[in-house]
């Protein structure tokens, strides 16, 4: 199609000159809006990173700060299952069994929190991790009114392995990291 030689035109869209027409106005809309578009997915990516960022610092001091008062409490952890599996063993190797089967069925319980969020997860995979913030502060809250009605027992424990499993998953599940890996975490660091 011949245009006539007056048409104007619109130079720095191309290495060549667009007539301006309908069809090129339309086409130059079309790339403010990409590009609009673009930097707004950019923004939003930018966001969530940093979103994700002070969720997982949140989960990590959640974390630590959980496994500092339950040792100091208990005697045990509520968020790292290693410490509670060489407590374990520990207790196994010296023969006492009360101590071995009670580091054993926190990591049982932890497990079940683990279990219970990813079945929740799968269920609502959207919404999982609202839905589980309400148990997971009960749960916790729950195991200090116990603790401040009988100081010396330590079974109730077993609520905030339960909550911390549930925590775990959310943060592998959800923001990729498990935030109670702290040798994990220190070799990364290490490496990088």
């Amino acid at each position: 199609i011949a245009l006539p030689s007056s048409a104007p035109v619109l130079s720095g869209v191309s290495n060549r000159k667009l007539p301006v027409t309908l069809s090129s106005a339309a086409l130059l809309s079309f790339r403010h809006s990409e590009s609009s578009a673009l930097k707004d997915a950019e923004q939003q990516s930018r966001l969530t990173l940093v979103t994700k960022n002070s969720f997982r610092l949140a989960l990590a001091l959640l974390a630590g700060w959980a496994d500092v008062a339950c040792f100091r409490r208990f005697e045990c952890f509520g968020n790292m299952m290693t410490g509670n599996l060489i407590k374990m063993a520990t207790a196994v190797a010296g023969e006492n069994w009360q101590d071995a089967g009670f580091f054993g069925l926190l990591i049982v319980y932890y497990v079940c929190g683990v279990c219970a969020f990813r079945s929740l997860d799968l269920s609502l995979p959207q919404y999982s991790e609202k839905f589980v913030a309400l148990p997971i502060l009960l749960l916790c809250a729950a195991t200090d009114i116990l603790y401040l009605s009988f100081p010396s027992a330590r079974w109730h424990m077993f609520l905030v392995a339960v909550a911390f499993g549930a925590v775990n998953g959310v943060s592998a599940g959800k923001v990729s990291a498990v935030t109670c890996m702290m040798t994990g975490h220190m070799q990364k660091l290490g490496n990088d």
